[in-house]
């Protein structure tokens, strides 16, 4: 089984791009977007992604209120923030929301492998849904 990915940014160039970046992982089966917070906590609920990739900045819900919402709705899902901000206040309250990584979009080529395999993000990790 592959996993599902749920992209959530309010961009649609770095939906497209992490799109096409996404679908040349081995793993990944299907990805489904989102452009803003609320979306996201529906898609949750609807998609059953195993991982949640999502941006802080936002119009309506941002990031951060999606990711608490998003955690309630499901312990299990992978959560990592997607953001252009790199200082460690937002890393921080990413965390604290409930968020399990964080990647900043400039490395998100490099980095997001990386935090798939750190945080388990692999098809053997989650069952069928």
């Amino acid at each position: 089984m592959r996993i599902k990915v749920l992209l959530v940014d309010d961009s649609w160039h770095f939906l497209k791009a992490a799109e096409r970046f996404l679908s040349g992982i081995a793993t990944v089966g299907s990805i489904v977007t989102a452009q803003n917070g609320a979306d996201a906590v529906r898609a949750v609920t609807l998609e059953r992604p195993h991982v949640v990739l999502i941006d802080l900045n936002m119009p309506g819900m941002n990031g951060l209120e999606a990711v608490r919402q998003i955690r309630v709705l499901d312990a299990s899902v992978r959560i990592i923030v997607v953001s252009l901000h790199d200082e460690p206040e937002f890393r921080s309250a990413a965390l604290q929301a409930g968020a399990d990584g964080y990647i900043a979009k400039d490395n998100f080529a490099a980095d997001l492998p990386v935090a798939f395999a750190v945080y388990e993000v692999a098809p053997c990790s989650y069952s069928a849904t």
